[in-house]
């Protein structure tokens, strides 16, 4: 079965999170760099999350740590267990993953 949500965010925060996930390694950056990123170690931002109709859901973080910035995808089964996904370093306006027969699709709706 294929489940499908939209979520809609600011066209401004879409290509800020890209901008940032594009970053090189913080080490390679001049403080004026880091700064004129916006760009902090240690952060981690919930940018949405969705429930699906099964009753599982998805949550997409921006984080950072020593080094970089990175996306944090938790997909939660009904029972509350999560499986965590491989960075994508780039946040794209379909999200689609497959979780053992079922399909999941996240679509995301850019508003001004």
């Amino acid at each position: 079965m294929t489940y499908v949500e939209s979520v809609s965010l600011p066209t401004e925060t879409f290509d800020r999170i890209n901008k940032l996930l594009a970053l090189p390694y913080f080490d390679e950056m001049t403080d004026d760099e880091m700064r004129n990123a916006e760009a902090k170690d240690g952060a981690c931002e919930g940018i949405f999350g969705v429930t699906f109709k099964d009753g599982t859901s998805f949550t997409y973080d921006l984080c950072s740590g020593s080094s970089n910035y990175y996306d944090n995808m938790v997909f939660y089964d009904k029972e509350g267990y999560e499986s965590v996904f491989d960075c994508d370093y780039e946040l794209d306006r379909k999200i689609k993953f497959d979780i053992g027969e079922n399909s999941y699709v996240i679509n995301i709706d850019l508003v001004n």
